[in-house]
């Protein structure tokens, strides 16, 4: 039986998906990353291809406060709450797609408070890569979706204090509360309560959210109502959908959103991690599993790399290709256009700047992508300076702030180098070599499930050197990102470091 899942591997939590016509549309989280809110297309429900992101213009999303603070998760290890573009959802109504989504940045009473900007998006060409600039409004609380019915618009959304879900309705051109928010689902006594989502079928409305944290115990519930205000009434049988306590390979399911396909039958998408042995290299990904209805309630399918449906529905997907890499550049927080020169002939000239992947908060030059595969490589060739500064630049994977691998030349030692650094896991690696750079340079980094190489070779010389090993585990964390593999570049504030670029070729990540 042919492999599905997962549908967009690596790097892709927290998925929203609708359909229009015959065509489906996905898009997921992307915390401090710019561009942010990655919009993918489908036919079938399993070959996907990126067609853009949401928000591609600085104005769109201020992302330079998004800091990763750590706090310890369940009195079990620290966690790493990354900030910025939380848990997107994508609905279409009368011609025009919306996006409800959240930023979370850091607030003014030290480095672990958070403040909220909700915001709505729109386009009515979601091929054209123009979405409108945030219609901003205001409720204490996170994970908000869209509803309409009746020419009318409502929010649900997370209460952060309580963990009940709220709604009320909204004129999303000017993000007024057109009424007073409600309280339609209370608290049911588990953590954490996330992701809301309303659909009406039949003669019920069904409210479907997700329980328990992000991480072991993340759940899917769901509750119905005749009324769309309610009240809901949960499922006798909830959750509804749990990887805790199984042996399964793919752990921490939750944060689903449902869709009917062209046949009448329905599909849960979700994220989850691919774990073995404790590690789950490439993070949150986001997998597909079928849905079908018993007694007017929703039945999902346990999540398999397969994509199996143990209902009676027919749940048919095509031999399908799969998941189409497109490459996206991403950057830290922002892009300063005037560090970045991109040729069509793969060419890429980084400026550097004074702020180190370490930096939580400034200008970093650093264009990356997304690390899709479990095995493969990434590789690039770095091109020798034409005089010594007080520089370093490479190859680096990296999740934020306190995490990352690099291998670099430093060319005020003369040196090429590998770091490694995980800050919650008290996890620090080193090793350097002396290296005459007249010529180009292959940086490379090898992964596997279980680990990550890192290696160089002189333009030309058969010999590969080893600079660095780390085990997965060493960079597997509770945590909301995934890896980012790409070039980076710095300089040490010397007057004239800016006045170099460093140049790369036939940089891929496969």
């Amino acid at each position: 039986m042919a492999t599905v899942n997962p549908i967009i591997p690596g790097f892709a939590p927290d998925p929203s998906i609708v359909r229009v016509n015959d065509t489906y549309y996905l898009v997921t989280s992307t915390f401090q990353f710019f561009p942010g809110l990655p919009i993918f297309e489908s036919k079938d429900l399993v070959s996907w291809v990126q067609i853009g992101n949401a928000l591609h213009k600085p104005s769109q999303a201020d992302l330079s406060k998004t800091a990763a603070k750590l706090s310890l998760w369940q009195k079990r290890e620290l966690m790493v709450g990354n900030r910025g573009l939380y848990a997107p959802t994508i609905r279409y109504h009368n011609g025009t797609f919306y996006i409800i989504c959240f930023n979370v940045t850091e607030g003014t009473e030290g480095e672990q408070s958070d403040v909220e900007f909700q915001f709505i998006i729109t386009t009515t060409d979601i091929y054209s890569n123009q979405w409108t600039d945030p219609v901003f409004f205001q409720f204490k609380g996170g994970d908000p979706s869209l509803f309409f019915e009746g020419g009318r618009a409502y929010v649900q959304i997370a209460n952060a204090a309580d963990t009940t879900i709220h709604q009320f309705e909204i004129d999303v051109a000017t993000g007024k509360k057109l009424t007073e928010s409600r309280e339609i689902l209370p608290h049911s006594g588990r953590k954490w309560a996330e992701s809301p989502h309303i659909y009406k079928r039949g003669g019920y409305y069904y409210l479907l959210i997700a329980e328990g944290g992000c991480f072991e115990h993340h759940m899917i519930s769901i509750a119905r109502s005749s009324d769309l205000w309610g009240p809901y009434e949960p499922h006798p049988l909830n959750p509804i959908l749990t990887a805790f306590e199984t042996s399964n390979y793919i752990q921490h399911i939750g944060h689903a959103d449902f869709v009917e396909d062209t046949n009448g039958d329905w599909w849960a998408v979700c994220l989850g991690v691919r774990k073995r042995d404790d590690c789950y290299a490439l993070g949150r990904e986001t997998f597909l599993t079928p849905v079908d209805w018993v007694d007017d309630w929703p039945v999902i399918s346990p999540v398999t790399m397969e994509c199996v449906s143990n209902g009676k529905g027919s749940h048919k997907l095509p031999s399908a290709k799969g998941f189409q890499n497109v490459p996206n550049f991403l950057h830290i927080r922002k892009k300063n256009e005037s560090k970045y020169d991109v040729r069509q002939d793969g060419t890429i000239s980084l400026v550097p700047g004074p702020c180190d992947l370490t930096a939580a908060h400034g200008d970093v030059t650093f264009i990356g992508q997304c690390q899709r595969a479990l095995e493969g490589q990434a590789k690039v060739r770095m091109w020798p300076l034409s005089s010594t500064t007080g520089m370093q630049a490479g190859l680096a994977l990296y999740k934020d702030e306190h995490r990352s691998l690099r291998l670099f030349f430093d060319w005020e030692t003369e040196e090429i180098r590998f770091e490694g650094t995980n800050k919650p896991r008290d996890f620090s690696a080193h090793s350097r070599k002396r290296l005459d750079l007249s010529g180009p340079v292959w940086l490379i980094i090898q992964y596997t499930e279980m680990g990550y190489k890192l290696l160089y070779q002189l333009d030309g010389s058969d010999e590969i050197q080893t600079l660095g090993e780390v085990n997965a585990r060493m960079m597997t964390n509770y945590d909301f990102v995934g890896p980012v593999i790409g070039l980076y570049a710095v300089h040490d504030g010397s007057a004239d470091a800016e006045k170099q670029s460093v140049k790369f070729t036939d940089f891929e990540v496969a």
